[in-house]
């Protein structure tokens, strides 16, 4: 996977250029990822609420199911650890680990 926000490789003596340091052409850099900060901070607040709602609501559900049952839901099970992935993939994206964008953008997580 290619990173489009770093700066390319040297040449392949190591230095600037085939013909060294004198001859070197300046570098030409991407221009800074505003719409991918923009779309961080707000995949990054919906992330902590995610984050939360597994905590908060699913966490303790599954806790109460066992406790009346004597076993964990499966279908709780496949609810969480698919919001799980989606935390994952929001993390991903806030962290310029990820180039695609998550739900509700791009598609939610199938596992």
């Amino acid at each position: 996977m290619s990173d489009p926000y770093s700066p390319a490789p040297p040449g392949p003596a190591g230095g600037p250029g085939p013909e060294g340091p004198a001859a070197a052409e300046p570098i030409l850099r991407q221009p800074f990822p505003w719409l991918h900060l923009l779309y961080a901070i707000l995949f990054g607040i919906l992330g902590w609420i995610m984050f939360w709602l597994i905590v908060i609501l699913l966490a303790p559900l599954q806790f109460i199911t066992i406790a009346i049952t004597g076993r964990a839901n499966d279908e709780l099970k496949q609810i969480s650890m698919r919001a799980i992935h989606y935390l994952a993939e929001l993390l991903e994206f806030v962290t310029v680990t990820r180039e695609e964008t998550p739900f509700p953008l791009g598609p939610f997580p199938k596992d």
